[in-house]
C-alpha cells in the first residue's frame, strides 16, 4: 500500500509534467487526494487507537508508581505490579515529553517527562544509557526512514503541483 501510495501520485506529476493542460491537471488530483488520505489516515490512526485502548482500560487511568534499581525497573498501580530486569529493554526513545522504554518491537512503556524533575530526567537517561547494550542505545532519538521517504515525496509532489497549476494559467 505504502509503495502505491508513492508511485500514483508520482505518475500523475509525470503525467501532468507531459501534459500541462487543465484536464490533465483535473485528472490528478484524485491520486494527491488518495496520497493525502493515506498520510492523515497514517498519522491519526494511531492516536484514535491509544484514545480508545486508554479509555477502554481503567488501570491506566490511576496513578503509578516507578522505580528504578540495580535489578530492573518496577511499576506500581492500583490493581497490579510488574517488574522487569534490564535484560529485557531493549531500546529506549525520547521525545520532547516522554520516554518510551520498549521491551519488544512493538510493546513499550511510557514515562512522562512531566513526572521528572530536570536532574530525574538526566540521571533517567544516563540509568537507561548504562543498562542497555550499545545497539539498543543506538535507537535513540532515530526518525523511521518511511517518514523521511514519505515528506521527501510530499514535498516534492507540492513544488510540482504548484509549479503545474502556474503554468496552466
Amino acid at each position: 500500500m505504502f509503495g502505491l501510495v508513492l508511485i500514483f501520485p508520482t505518475l500523475g506529476l509525470l503525467a501532468l509534467a507531459v501534459d500541462r493542460t487543465s484536464k490533465a491537471f483535473v485528472n490528478i488530483v484524485p491520486l494527491f487526494a488518495l496520497a493525502a488520505g493515506w498520510g492523515i489516515f497514517m498519522w491519526v490512526t494511531p492516536w484514535l487507537t491509544a484514545r480508545t485502548q486508554y479509555l477502554q482500560q481503567p488501570a491506566a487511568r490511576g496513578p503509578r508508581t516507578m522505580e528504578l534499581s540495580s535489578t530492573g525497573v518496577h511499576w506500581r498501580w492500583d490493581g497490579g505490579q510488574a517488574d522487569v530486569e534490564w535484560k529485557n529493554f531493549i531500546r529506549i526513545l525520547e521525545s520532547k515529553n516522554l520516554f518510551l522504554l520498549y521491551t519488544s518491537p512493538a510493546c513499550f512503556n511510557i514515562v512522562p517527562k512531566r513526572a521528572l524533575t530536570p536532574e530525574e530526567t538526566t540521571e533517567f537517561r544516563d540509568l537507561f544509557e548504562r543498562h542497555l547494550s550499545a545497539a539498543s542505545t543506538s535507537h535513540w532519538n532515530r526518525v523511521d526512514p518511511r517518514i523521511w521517504i514519505f515528506a521527501a515525496v510530499v514535498t516534492a509532489a507540492a513544488v510540482l503541483l504548484v509549479m503545474a497549476i502556474r503554468n496552466t494559467r
